[in-house]
């Protein structure tokens, strides 16, 4: 990372995000060498470039307009090629959810099948004691602490359990008709010659 970095140790997909970047323009660089229009270069680079996926974050992509990628790159120039105009600068946001309610979210997405994750926080703030959430919050909340990924793979063990129980109970009823048909109900007085009642 650029020593005049004010992020030196940025999240994984930003530093990623960065490279690509300077990546992108770089090739801007080496097209106007070769004496390509600059209106012409833009909009193919911007193309190329946009929707890559990072590979610090499946599901997290790229994006990256025509208009932006000129502003980068004049931002870029005009600091001497230094990739720290690349960096996201956010500002904490006012926190939209309590650590207790999306502990008992994840609780509740990992006991209950639900289609998408917004279907489960819209059933949770249904339960008692939820009504004064705010279902787009708790939503928001829940893809930025949670994230729909491991909702996901939540949901995904979760129907295993289910088909697996199914299965269990299932291999029970079987177990227990067998049992029935080879054995009596009850053991008749003087019947158990030459073995032990049970």
């Amino acid at each position: 990372m650029n020593p005049r970095s004010k992020n030196p140790n940025p999240p994984d997909w930003q530093a990623e995000r960065s490279r690509i970047l300077q990546r992108a323009c770089r090739r801007i660089q080496r097209s106007r060498a070769r004496g390509q229009k600059f209106q012409t270069i833009l909009p193919r680079v911007a193309r190329h470039y946009n929707g890559k996926p990072f590979k610090a974050v499946p599901g997290r992509r790229l994006r990256l307009s025509v208009s932006t990628l000129r502003r980068l790159w004049l931002a870029w120039k005009s600091r001497a090629e230094d990739a720290a105009v690349f960096e996201l600068h956010f500002r904490p946001g006012k926190a939209l959810a309590t650590a207790p309610v999306m502990v008992s979210l994840a609780d509740y997405c990992a006991a209950q099948r639900h289609k998408s994750m917004r279907e489960a926080c819209r059933a949770f703030g249904l339960l008692p004691g939820n009504g004064h959430l705010s279902v787009n919050a708790v939503y928001w909340s829940a893809c930025r602490y949670i994230r729909v990924k491991v909702f996901k793979e939540m949901q995904e063990h979760l129907a295993a359990i289910t088909t697996a129980q199914a299965g269990l109970h299932q291999l029970r009823l079987a177990a227990a008709a067998s049992i029935r048909a080879r054995l009596p109900d009850t053991i008749q007085p003087g019947s158990a010659k030459g073995g032990e009642l049970i």
